[in-house]
């Protein structure tokens, strides 16, 4: 007779919403001020501009001409 709890339980969560997020789904919010920490190694980049796109604020800007990034 225990599973009766967690059948209940069960039938219980089938009329609740997700506790978690839709995080692959939907993009992650970001608040106003949040802008992370930006790691580089510079003695690894090879101003391929991945981390340019990756940047969800888009605060790297890589300029691959000039040989230069810049941290906004």
């Amino acid at each position: 007779m225990s599973y009766l709890v967690y059948v209940k339980q069960a039938l219980a969560n089938l009329f609740k919403p997700p506790v978690t997020s839709k995080y692959p789904l939907e993009p992650k919010k970001f608040c106003a001020g949040d802008r992370g920490r930006v790691i580089n190694d510079v003695s690894q980049c090879i101003l391929c501009g991945m981390c340019e796109r990756s940047c969800p604020a888009g605060a790297l800007t890589v300029d691959r001409k000039t040989g230069t990034w810049k941290i906004n």
